[in-house]
C-alpha cells in the first residue's frame, strides 16, 4: 500500500482540490503527505518552500515540502514519486486542445510516464469527504481495464472502502436484448474474484 502521497502544485500555486483529496487518502492509509513544487533548473528554491509552507498552514495539514529543479515538469513529478509505495495525486485542469480536453498536458504526460496508478482530481470535483467509503470501477471486459483490479483489491482492503463495479457497454449493444443479464454475470464474476 502507499506510504507516501505526493501532490504536485502547478506553477500558479493552485492544487487545493488535490491537496484536500490527498490529505483524506493519506489519513486513511496512514501515509506521509508531500507537497511538491517543480521549478526551473536555475530557479531560487526559497520562494517555493515558502509557498508550500503556506499551503500546509491554509489546509491545516501536516505535509513535507519538496522542491525539484527541472525543466521537464512531468518527468520531475514521476521521479519525485519514484518509490513503489508512492502515489501521485494531482489536479487536472483540462485547458488545452483535443488531446488534453480530459486531462491537461502535464497530467497526461504523468499518466503516460508513471509506472503506477495516478490519482487525478478533476476541475469539477466537489469537496473531499472526511473519509472515502467507496470507489467506482468501470470495466469493459478488456484485459487493460481489468489490469486495475489488483489496485482495486489493495485499496479496498487497505483503505476500508467498498468498490462499486460496473460494466461499460459498447454503443452497439442493445440493452433491451439482455444487456443487463450479461452485465450482471460479468460484474458478479469479477466481484466474486475480488472478494476471495
Amino acid at each position: 500500500m502507499y506510504r507516501t502521497i505526493v501532490v504536485p502544485l502547478d506553477p500558479t500555486g493552485e492544487a487545493d482540490a488535490a491537496i484536500a483529496v490527498a490529505a483524506v487518502v493519506s489519513r486513511q492509509a496512514g501515509a506521509t503527505l508531500q507537497l511538491l513544487a517543480v521549478v526551473p533548473a536555475d530557479a531560487d528554491v526559497l520562494k517555493p518552500y515558502a509557498r508550500l509552507a503556506e499551503f500546509t498552514e491554509r489546509h491545516g495539514i501536516g505535509a513535507e515540502a519538496l522542491v525539484a529543479r527541472a525543466d521537464d515538469v512531468a518527468s520531475a513529478i514521476v521521479a519525485a514519486a519514484g518509490a513503489p509505495d508512492s502515489l501521485i495525486c494531482m489536479d487536472t485542469r483540462a485547458r488545452r486542445a483535443i488531446g488534453e480536453l480530459v486531462l491537461g498536458s502535464v497530467s497526461e504526460r504523468v499518466i503516460q510516464e508513471a509506472p503506477r496508478p495516478v490519482l487525478l482530481v478533476g476541475p469539477h470535483c466537489g469537496s473531499a469527504p472526511e473519509r472515502f467509503a467507496s470507489m467506482v470501477v468501470g470495466l469493459d471486459g478488456s484485459e487493460l481495464a481489468e489490469s486495475v483490479l489488483p489496485v482495486v483489491a489493495d485499496w479496498s482492503s487497505q483503505l476500508g472502502i467498498t468498490p462499486w463495479l460496473f460494466q461499460v457497454l459498447s454503443a452497439s449493444v442493445p440493452l433491451e436484448l439482455g444487456g443487463d443479464v450479461y452485465e450482471s454475470a460479468y460484474v458478479k464474476g469479477i466481484a466474486s474474484a475480488l472478494s476471495t
